[in-house]
Formats: structure tokens, C-alpha cells, sequence
């Protein structure tokens, strides 16, 4: 592959951000990947390691705080159990409760192993 500015040089990689061929004139290594000296394509390599960069934080706190939701969507289930046994013998309250307290179990299931197959993903 040839420079894109310099047709008769030879290419030693490509911009991350317009997959262009550039050869070492035209290049500036921004530490993640290279990009062409043009201003734009500089900016948008650096935002998007900035961007892989935050993600990277968020991915690590994922599994802390993916259980959360469970919690509140099992503790109202709870509540909705307790109104219909100790206050007002409803069905359709007992249907809620039921039905959240299902759904917390199935979605603990569900997002204990999506998070395993993504720390999965992640570490290869």
C-alpha cells in the first residue's frame, strides 16, 4: 500500500480514524494508533483512546454494579408478597409480587452470565 499524500512511498500503517495509508512523513503516533497529520483526524484519534479509555474504567465497575437493579426489582417484589399476606388479600397484588419476584431471579441468572462472557470477551 502507498502513502496517500506521497503516491511514491510506501505506507507504514493506516490513520485509525480515515483508514488511510500513510507513510512516516505523514504520520503522528498518538500512543494508541496512528494518525494522519491532518488536524481532524488527530483530534478524533485522541477521542476515540479517550473513549476506549473511559470505557475500559466503566467495563471494570460493570460487574459491582450490575446487581443493583436485581435488588430493587427483588425488594419490591417483596413488598408487593408482603401487602398481599399481611394487609389486603389481593390477586393482583400477589400476581405483581410474584411476577417481580420472578423476573429478579431470572434477571440475576441473566446477568451473572453476561457478565462472565464479557470478562470473558474482554480478557482474550
Amino acid at each position: 500500500m502507498k502513502c496517500f499524500i506521497h503516491n511514491n512511498q510506501d505506507s507504514l500503517g493506516t490513520c485509525k480514524y480515515c483508514n488511510k495509508g500513510i507513510c512516516q512523513n505523514c504520520m503522528v503516533d498518538t500512543g494508541m494508533g496512528l494518525a494522519c497529520k491532518d488536524d481532524n483526524c488527530k483530534n478524533e484519534v485522541r477521542f476515540l483512546n479517550d473513549l476506549i479509555e473511559n470505557n475500559k474504567k466503566i467495563y471494570s465497575k460493570m460487574s459491582k454494579n450490575s446487581l443493583i437493579p436485581n435488588l430493587y426489582t427483588l425488594i419490591f417484589g417483596l413488598i408487593f408478597l408482603g401487602f398481599h399476606f399481611f394487609i389486603k388479600n389481593d390477586i393482583f397484588i400477589l400476581a405483581i409480587g410474584s411476577f417481580l419476584l420472578a423476573f429478579s431471579i431470572l434477571q440475576y441468572f441473566y446477568t451473572k452470565k453476561y457478565v462472565k462472557s464479557m470478562k470473558t470477551n474482554f480478557n482474550e
